[in-house]
């Protein structure tokens, strides 16, 4: 079980159930108001990575960092008004 920890005050810190231990993966809040499509951008990437034939553990890891990269790349666009778009092209999972 995967729980994104988008809404939290400081880091983000997703939590990650592999049946036997909780993980806690963290990363330093983005400050920006494009998430639109964050949490299907990480489920997406941890599919992308277990296709690839990486661990789920590994792939939750990886996910994580690529999803915290697209929200850096799109943290200053300014796309119409409201919440903008992550911005997931800058490689792989």
């Amino acid at each position: 079980m995967l729980l994104k920890g988008g809404e939290a005050a400081e880091d983000v810190i997703d939590i990650f159930f592999d049946g036997r231990t909780i993980h806690e993966i963290r990363s330093p809040r983005i400050k920006t108001e494009n998430t639109h499509g964050a949490g299907d951008t990480l489920s997406a990437a941890v599919c992308v990575a277990l296709a690839r034939g990486e661990s789920m553990d590994t792939a939750v890891y990886l996910a994580h960092q690529f999803t915290h990269q697209a929200m850096q790349n799109g943290a200053q666009w300014k796309l119409g008004a409201g919440h903008g778009p992550v911005f997931p092209v800058i490689g792989n999972p």
